[in-house]
């Protein structure tokens, strides 16, 4: 299955999504129609995943992961609104830990691939930032960071920041981060959705 082909197409039908669940919506149904069986919201291996996704005699084939995330976007004259869900540190260690819970699937079946995708208008998250030493710094994914092995926060973390979020992550792989574009949306600000992929 490709991934990356199957978001191209699903962009050239729907520039943006007013929710991860709608993202998770229209992304299972593309899968379809390349003739794969989609689960949505299921359990693999001890797992969440966001969207299984098995072959026609039901044989699992890969599972995934979606992030999305959203800076603050107008749309037709604002009757169309995206909100800004900022937290962008802790929306990087959720991603993370997404990662980390397909690798736990991969090790439970190595058959299995698995995908963690990130969808943002947000340019926060792809783009080097001008700040040192940010208190999630292990957990940054701006185009060409490479994630690999143990991942924590700073020590300057609040516990506010870190709450259900304390836990080291400890990737077995290393991944590097691209990210594809969406077509712009208009002229508005905020108007570029990017996503990054990483197969695991």
């Amino acid at each position: 299955m490709q991934i990356d082909q199957i978001l191209i197409n699903l962009s050239k039908q729907k520039t943006f999504f007013k929710s991860e669940k709608e993202f998770q919506h229209h992304l299972s149904d593309e899968i379809k129609k390349n003739g794969f069986v989609c689960e949505k919201s299921s359990n693999y291996l001890g797992q969440k995943v966001d969207i299984l996704v098995k072959d026609s005699s039901f044989n699992v084939l890969c599972a995934i992961q979606l992030r999305h995330k959203t800076a603050l976007l107008s749309i037709d004259g604002d009757s169309i609104k995206l909100k800004n869900h900022g937290a962008q540190d802790q929306a990087r260690y959720d991603f993370i830990k997404d990662i980390k819970s397909l690798e736990n699937i991969k090790k439970g079946n190595t058959d299995v691939k698995g995908y963690a995708i990130f969808l943002t208008n947000d340019s926060k998250y792809w783009v080097h930032p001008t700040k040192l030493n940010s208190v999630d710094e292990d957990f940054l994914i701006y185009e060409g960071k490479i994630l690999y092995g143990n991942l924590e926060w700073s020590p300057l973390a609040s516990e506010g920041t870190k709450y259900k979020r304390e836990d080291r992550l400890e990737l077995s792989s290393q991944y590097k981060c691209r990210w594809g574009i969406f077509p712009k949306i208009g002229e508005h600000q905020n108007n570029l959705f990017k996503y990054l992929v990483m197969e695991i």
